[in-house]
């Protein structure tokens, strides 16, 4: 009887945590496959000068800032994301690009690959970057480079 009352009880909870594991198996997917950032005007008034001579490419940033300090990482990492393509040597750009993906619970081999391109890029512009942005790129993105193999 014991044994019974036991199965009758633990049974749910049994079929709850493997309908929980089949229904939430994430969908993969490109991040090239992602649509691009469009301008969203009225969304915050965040600016940081970054040392960038491309005006879209601070406009983006721009943004992205408002949509991170609002905790819409996905719409951040796509303004970041736009305004690295508008100036490809912007650290700063893809630093925030990589905390984005962190914040948005990304791991593995995307962050990894964006953490290393951030790296890369301040390793060969971190002569022209402004205080700022070296500051916040040497705290978040140097001590956690990961090695290739």
């Amino acid at each position: 009887m014991k044994f019974l009352l036991l199965f009758i009880t633990i049974l749910p909870l049994v079929g709850a945590v493997a309908q929980h594991k089949s229904c939430c198996n994430s969908p993969t997917f490109s991040v090239d496959e992602l649509p691009l950032a469009k301008p969203k005007p009225g969304h915050g008034n965040s600016h940081m000068t970054i040392s960038t001579n491309v005006d879209s490419a601070q406009y983006y940033f721009d943004q992205g800032l408002n949509m991170f300090h609002s905790y819409n990482f996905y719409e951040a990492y796509m303004a970041f994301f736009r305004a690295t393509i508008f100036d490809t040597s912007c650290v700063i750009c893809a630093t925030l690009e990589m905390m984005s993906l962190e914040n948005l619970g990304v791991k593995g081999t995307v962050l990894n690959t964006s953490r290393n391109r951030a790296f890369q890029l301040y390793s060969r512009e971190e002569s022209v970057m402004l205080d700022h942005e070296r500051y916040l790129t040497e705290a978040e993105v140097k001590p956690n480079v990961v090695k290739s193999k």
